[in-house]
């Protein structure tokens, strides 16, 4: 989860946007160093991302990391994607939400 609401996933060229990372472990198990990552695509291009070991309670909601996530001067607008990827013993999952970039 993001606390990127729909109306809150625009960028401004060149100013950081701050989002929330949030993970719901309600599955079979606690986490415990499982792998996260993140990327901002440009199309099919990376602009920014990174990774971290988390844990995770069973029956929390844990905030895992905080993003910055900011793009160069743009010419035009652009449609971009944030991709949040968690590895777990358990399997691997992945979600992806839009953002405009102005």
């Amino acid at each position: 989860m993001i606390d990127a609401g729909v109306d809150a996933r625009t960028l401004r060229a060149g100013e950081p946007k701050k989002v929330s990372v949030r993970l719901s472990n309600y599955g079979a198990s606690v986490i415990r160093g499982g792998g996260f990552s993140w990327k901002l695509l440009d199309g099919n291009t990376s602009v920014a991302g990174g990774s971290s070991k988390i844990d995770a309670e069973l029956g929390t909601v844990s905030k895992i990391a905080e993003l910055s996530l900011r793009t160069a001067p743009l010419s035009a607008a652009k449609k971009l994607q944030l991709v949040l990827r968690l590895e777990t013993p358990a399997g691997a999952f992945e979600n992806r939400w839009d953002f405009w970039a102005f």
